[in-house]
């Protein structure tokens, strides 16, 4: 599990606050009183850090990776380049459709938009089959931040290896370092959040 499991480096701190800034904007940032430095998750498409509002609110705030939306475009680009020569090497696939369906499902990936209209949809889903589960509220959203409820949960590794990857969720979840906490037109690393 842990070979799929592939950690990018985490993007600097500047990096994150510089996109939420851009993204969310003076009036919903300043509606953020502190976050985490140390992401709570990193992935190819974007890092995710535990934060809090200035009501109290646990939040996650995720952050796609800076320059993902040019990659992103180019990718795409090449795939279609590449679906077109072989469409003129064989007629026996087409190409060009299988490409442009997974193109399109992973420009998808890349906007939160549809990540937070899904969220909406499986707690709308649920409240109408009677389940009681918690699913995370949306806070705020662009195509590039996702800002949810925290919801405590367990990694597939501490089910699976609940020894090992315990110690290790247990070394997170205590949380030390640099912290951002905001303020009003501030984006300056606190101490510490503990």
């Amino acid at each position: 599990l842990r070979l799929v499991q592939h950690q990018p480096p985490a993007a600097p701190m500047s990096e994150i606050t510089a996109t939420l800034e851009r993204e969310l904007g003076p009036e919903m940032l300043a509606n953020i009183a502190a976050m985490r430095a140390e992401p709570l998750a990193i992935a190819s498409v974007a890092q995710v850090h535990v934060a809090w509002l200035r009501d109290g609110r646990k939040v996650v705030c995720k952050v796609q990776h800076r320059g993902l939306d040019t990659t992103t475009r180019q990718d795409i680009r090449h795939a279609h380049r590449i679906a077109r020569f072989l469409a003129r090497l064989s007629s026996d696939i087409d190409y060009v459709a299988s490409v442009d369906e997974a193109c399109a499902l992973h420009a998808d990936e890349v906007d939160f938009r549809l990540e937070a209209a899904n969220l909406a949809g499986v707690k709308a889903g649920l409240a109408r089959a009677c389940v009681s589960a918690r699913v995370p509220d949306v806070i705020a959203c662009t195509s590039r931040v996702l800002v949810v409820t925290f919801c405590e949960g367990r990694s597939l590794a501490a089910v699976l290896l609940p020894t090992a990857a315990g110690a290790a969720s247990d070394r997170r979840a205590a949380g030390s370092g640099e912290a951002w906490q905001g303020s009003e037109g501030s984006s300056a690393p606190a101490a510490s959040l503990a």
